[in-house]
């Protein structure tokens, strides 16, 4: 009845707080109980979700803008580590052909978001509210995935909810596999990352999924990791700086030093940051975007996005 389905969910809400928050030892238990709960919920419903891409401010290119190097297919391990690894940031098609998650009419295609609400719709994540982590209004709430998709993906899936005045929500930069192993197998960890599987932390390669609606936004920042941006489903256009750029992209205080005070296409009184070098490219589903250690991005999506980036070294 529905008030057992609620108390299901609200066990299983309090076991996924756990696992975010919580010791990698109790994970297998939490994730028994959690596949034990959810015989007890009903299969989520969700209409499919359109991804096609709407034009909006970014999608402007700047006159000044350089064309990111394309590998149309993917180069081998030594080429890469030879000619691109900590170089520059490089586009690489085809290399994303063996990802389930890619695949028409597999079980594990995420098409329209539906294996993903299937899988993981009562599952609770955290929600980025507000245009980004920059502005004043920005917080983070919990909810349940499929309610996140209801009250900010589907409305906002073919036009731009910040540009229209709405509130964005963003499931940004989550480690969704560790909480949803089920998904695991449905993408790939690219092989360039396996000539190296731990980064100087000694940590494995660091998983995320980023998923939301058009105009969801990540400001100008740089990682100290290296980077594979890779696209599932939607497109998103990203704007890059060299390191050495630094000096006119006005980085923001500690902690956050690592993020520009410069929004490229609200500059504002740095209205000259796009006459500067810089690099422009927009990701389609299918392609992976290397970013090594130290390179400013900034990051916003044309229409409904599901990525997944990996940090590495």
């Amino acid at each position: 009845n529905d008030s057992l389905i609620l108390q299901h969910r609200m066990v299983l809400r309090r076991l996924d707080v756990a696992l975010m928050i919580g010791h990698p030892t109790m994970y297998s238990r939490i994730h028994r109980l959690i596949l034990e709960i959810k015989n007890f919920l009903p299969e989520v419903d969700f209409p499919l979700i359109s991804t096609s891409s709407f034009e909006n401010q970014s999608s402007i290119s700047s006159p000044y803008a350089l064309k990111v190097p394309v590998e149309r297919e993917p180069p081998s391990q030594s080429h890469f580590y030879k000619h691109v690894f900590n170089k520059q940031p490089v586009l690489i098609q085809r290399a994303m052909q063996d990802w389930p998650a890619l695949k028409p009419g597999s079980v594990q295609s995420w098409s329209g978001f539906q294996r993903i609400l299937k899988i993981a719709g009562h599952r609770t994540v955290p929600v980025e509210v507000g245009r980004h982590y920059m502005c004043t209004n920005w917080t983070l709430k919990l909810m349940p995935l499929q309610e996140y998709f209801r009250r900010h993906v589907l409305n906002g899936s073919t036009t731009n909810t910040a540009a229209k005045g709405g509130v964005t929500g963003y499931v940004a930069q989550h480690e969704l596999f560790k909480q949803v192993p089920e998904l695991c197998s449905d993408v790939r960890i690219p092989e360039y990352c396996a000539v190296e599987p731990r980064n100087n932390d000694g940590e494995e390669v660091q998983v995320n999924v980023w998923l939301g609606p058009s105009g969801t936004t990540t400001p100008l920042h740089y990682d100290r990791y290296h980077n594979f941006l890779c696209q599932v489903l939607g497109e998103k256009k990203i704007t890059m700086f060299a390191p050495n750029s630094s000096s006119y992209l006005h980085p923001c205080k500690p902690p956050l030093n690592n993020t520009s005070q410069v929004d490229p296409y609200s500059p504002g009184r740095y209205s000259d940051v796009l006459k500067q070098p810089h690099w422009e490219v927009t990701l389609h589903p299918g392609e992976m975007l290397y970013i090594p250690p130290g390179w400013w991005h900034h990051v916003q999506s044309k229409s409904a996005s599901a990525s997944v980036n990996f940090w590495w070294l």
